[in-house]
C-alpha cells in the first residue's frame, strides 16, 4: 500500500514539475532556503494546504533524506516510512513544552521560557524559594497577582486566588458568588451561617459572625444584636439606646448608669437637669455644673467653661504655664501645649510651625530666614548719592536747626526695611524689653500697647542696647563689631569700635548715621515726606499726605502699631516717619555745611533720633526733622532699625 501511495506521489510531482510556470524541475514551494545541490529552493515551513509541496517534501526525503528547514525552533527529520518531511517544535528539555526561544531568537508558538529545565513550562508548580519563574509567567511565582498575599501553593502562603489581585484574606472586595476574601465561604455569605449579608441583598447584619443573623435568638449581655432586628435583647439594653444596662456589668460591657432613659448613657450631651446624663460619675450636672473639676462652670448651664468634659480647657487654661491662655477657649496661644509657642514668640523658620500663632506658617513678609533658622529684618539695598539735608525756611514746620547742605555719600549701603521688632529683638538677645521685663510675655496690659504685640518695634531700649544688638547680628553673619561693650543687657555700654575711622568704614551692621537715615528717608524726594509736604501741621483728619505712610496722633490711639502696615517709600522703607522715633549713630551737633560722609561730632551729651512718633502731629513728620535720645536709658516711643555698609 505504501508502495502504491509513493508512485501515486512520484507521478505527482513529475506532472506538477513540468506544468509550473519555472520549466521543469522547478521547486514550487514559496522557500527560498538553499539546501543542497539538488534542492536550490526548499521552503522552511511546510504549506499545510500546498499539496504540491508535500510532494515535493516527500521526493526530498526519499532522495536524500535532507528535511533541514534552516530554522533552530525546530527539530528535523525524514519519516522513511512514509517518505515525508517532519519539523517538530524545539524541547530540549523534554517537557513537552515547545521552547519560547533559542538562544534569543523567538520561536513563534513556543511558551516553555527555560528549554533546558524539565521543571520550568507555563503548567509547572510555582518556584516558592522566589529564584525562578517555574511557570514562565514574568512575576514571582509566589504572588502572581501582586497582592502582598503568598499563594496556597506555597508553604504558609494563604491566597487562595493568585490569579486575581482582589483575592485574599482579609480583602473587602466584595463578590456575591465568589469567596474574595479566601475564607472558604463566598462573600454573601462569609460567616456561612446560611444568610446572606445585607450588602449582597440578604439580611444578615454582621456576616462576620455566624451567631448574628435574622431569627437567630437574642444573648443577654453579649453587646450584639444578634437577630439583626436593631435592638439588643431587652433584658440587656431595656431603654433600646444602644448600651447595655448594669446587669451586664460583669461580662465588662460599657453599661448604662440609667438604662430606663434613653438620653442617658456613656458619651450623651449633659443637660442642666441636676441628672448625670453622661454616665461620668464626675458630678451630677446641676445648673452651674463643673463637670470636669476644673472650678469653671459649664457654659450650657451658664458658665464660662466652653469644653466642660476637659479640664485643660477653660477660660483661662495655661497648660504650657507660656502665660498665654488656650485658643481653645477664646485666648491666644495657638498650641497651649508647647512653651515655645504663643503670640509673638520667636518664629522658628526652618520648621513648618507657626511658633508665634500670627496663622502664618514661619517668618512674616519683612522678613527673612537665616541660616540659623530665625527670622530676622528683611533689608533693601540702598545706592549712594548726593541730596540736600535739612529743610527749606519756606517749608511747613521748618526748624532753624534744619540748614540745608549739600551731603555726599560714598558708600551705598542696605538699611532694614522696618524698625527691629519685638521678636526679632528677643530672638537675638535673648531677654525682652517693651516694658514686659515684670511679667514676661504674659503681661494683659503692656504699658498702654496691649493691642501690639510682637510685630510692634521694639522700645524701652538705650543706645547702648540697640548697639549690641547690631553687634549681635554682626556675630551671627561672621562679621566683625563696628562698636566695643562692656556688661550685658540692659546694663551694658557701648560706644563706637576704635578700629573703625569712620562709622562707614566697619563691615558689620550698625545704626544709621543721621545723613543716611535722612538720605534713606527722603527715598529720592524732595519734599518733606516721601508722599509730599502736608499744610496741616497738626492732628487734623482727613490728612491725605501723611495717613496713608504714617502713624501719628491722628490715626494711632495714643499707641505704637505693628511695623509694615503702612504704605513704604519707593525704596521699599516702612515707617521711616511715625509709629516711633529711630536711633542714630551720630552725637547730636549743629550742621557744618557741604559735606562728604557725615557722622556727627567727636563727642556729645545725647544722640541723634529721627521719624518722631505716634504720639505727635503732622508737623513732626517730616524727613528733616531732627530729634534726639539719651546714650542710657531708653524709652516708650523710641526704637531703632539697623544698617551696612556695602563696599
Amino acid at each position: 500500500m505504501r508502495i502504491g501511495m509513493l508512485v501515486v506521489m512520484v507521478a505527482a510531482v513529475a506532472q506538477i514539475a513540468c506544468s509550473g510556470s519555472g520549466g521543469a524541475g522547478e521547486d514550487t514551494g514559496v522557500d527560498v532556503h538553499v539546501d543542497g545541490p539538488d534542492d536550490a529552493l526548499e521552503t522552511a515551513v511546510d504549506p499545510v494546504t500546498d499539496d504540491a509541496w508535500d510532494v515535493q517534501e516527500e521526493v526530498e526525503c526519499t532522495a536524500d533524506g535532507d528535511c533541514d528547514d534552516e530554522s533552530s525552533c525546530t527539530v528535523d527529520s525524514c519519516d522513511t516510512d512514509f517518505g515525508l518531511c517532519v519539523h517538530d517544535p524545539l524541547d530540549r528539555d523534554g517537557d513537552g513544552y515547545p521552547a519560547a526561544t533559542d538562544y534569543g531568537v523567538p520561536c513563534p508558538g513556543g511558551n516553555d521560557c527555560d528549554d533546558n529545565d524539565a521543571g520550568v513550562h507555563p503548567d509547572a508548580d510555582p518556584d516558592c524559594t522566589g529564584a525562578v519563574d517555574a511557570n514562565c509567567s514574568g512575576v514571582d511565582d509566589r504572588d502572581e497577582d501582586s497582592d502582598a498575599h503568598v499563594t496556597e501553593a506555597c508553604w504558609g502562603g494563604d491566597d487562595c486566588d493568585d490569579a486575581d489581585p482582589d483575592a485574599f484574606p482579609g480583602s473587602i472586595a466584595l463578590d456575591c458568588a465568589l469567596d474574595r476574601d479566601c475564607n472558604g465561604e463566598i462573600d454573601a455569605d462569609n460567616d456561612g451561617d446560611g444568610h446572606e449579608s445585607e450588602a449582597c441583598g440578604g439580611g444578615d447584619c454582621d456576616d462576620a459572625r455566624a451567631n448574628v443573623s435574622p431569627g437567630v435568638g437574642e444573648v443577654n449581655c453579649d453587646g450584639l444584636d444578634n437577630d439583626c432586628s436593631g435592638d439588643m435583647s431587652e433584658i440587656e439594653d431595656v431603654d433600646q439606646d444602644g448600651y447595655a444596662n448594669t446587669a451586664c456589668l460583669a461580662t465588662g460591657a460599657t453599661v448604662d448608669c440609667n438604662d430606663a432613659n434613653e438620653t442617658i448613657y456613656p458619651g450623651a450631651p449633659e443637660v442642666c437637669d441636676n441628672i448625670d446624663n453622661d454616665c461620668d460619675y464626675d458630678f451630677l450636672d446641676a445648673p452651674g455644673a463643673d463637670d470636669d473639676l476644673d472650678m469653671w462652670l459649664d457654659a450650657a448651664c451658664g458658665g464660662n467653661d466652653c469644653d466642660d468634659e476637659d479640664p485643660t480647657n477653660n477660660p483661662f487654661a495655661d497648660n504650657d504655664l507660656d502665660g498665654v491662655f488656650d485658643a481653645r477657649c477664646g485666648g491666644d496661644d495657638c498650641d497651649d501645649f508647647d512653651d515655645q509657642a504663643y503670640p509673638g514668640a520667636p518664629e522658628l523658620c526652618i520648621d513648618g510651625i507657626d511658633q508665634d500663632c500670627n496663622g502664618v506658617v514661619d517668618c512674616a513678609a519683612y522678613e527673612v530666614c537665616t541660616t540659623s533658622g530665625r527670622c530676622q529684618g528683611r533689608l533693601v539695598q540702598v545706592a549712594s548719592g548726593v541730596f540736600t539735608m535739612g529743610s527749606p525756611v519756606t517749608e511747613p514746620g521748618h526748624d532753624a536747626v534744619e540748614i540745608e547742605h549739600v551731603v555726599t555719600l560714598t558708600h551705598g549701603f542696605e538699611m532694614q526695611t522696618t524698625e527691629v521688632t519685638n521678636a526679632q529683638f528677643f530672638q537675638v538677645m535673648g531677654y525682652e524689653k517693651h516694658g514686659m521685663d515684670h511679667c514676661g510675655f504674659s503681661c494683659p496690659v503692656l504699658d498702654g500697647m496691649d493691642n501690639c504685640g510682637f510685630s510692634c518695634p521694639v522700645t524701652n531700649v538705650s543706645w547702648s542696647e540697640a548697639a549690641a544688638y547690631a553687634n549681635a547680628l554682626s556675630a551671627a553673619a561672621g562679621l566683625s563689631a563696628c562698636y566695643t561693650c562692656t556688661g550685658s543687657g540692659a546694663s551694658v555700654s557701648c560706644s563706637p569700635g576704635a578700629a573703625w575711622p569712620t562709622p562707614y568704614d566697619c563691615p558689620g551692621y550698625r545704626l544709621p548715621t543721621e545723613a543716611e537715615w535722612e538720605y534713606a528717608a527722603r527715598a529720592g524726594t524732595t519734599t518733606a515726606t516721601y508722599n509730599g509736604t502736608s499744610t496741616l501741621l497738626g492732628c487734623e483728619v482727613p490728612n491725605p499726605v501723611v495717613e496713608p505712610i504714617a502713624w501719628y496722633c491722628a490715626n494711632a490711639g495714643g499707641t505704637e502699631h505693628p511695623v509694615a502696615a503702612k504704605t513704604p517709600s519707593g525704596w521699599g522703607l516702612h515707617d521711616m516717619l511715625g509709629n516711633v522715633d529711630e536711633m542714630c549713630h551720630d552725637w547730636y551737633g549743629a550742621y557744618a555745611g557741604p559735606i562728604v560722609d557725615p557722622w556727627g561730632p567727636a563727642t556729645g551729651t545725647v544722640r541723634i533720633a529721627r521719624g518722631s512718633s505716634h504720639g505727635y502731629g503732622a508737623m513732626n513728620l517730616r524727613a528733616a526733622l531732627r530729634g534726639m535720645c539719651s546714650t542710657t536709658y531708653g524709652n516708650s516711643s523710641t526704637g531703632f532699625r539697623i544698617v551696612r555698609t556695602l563696599f
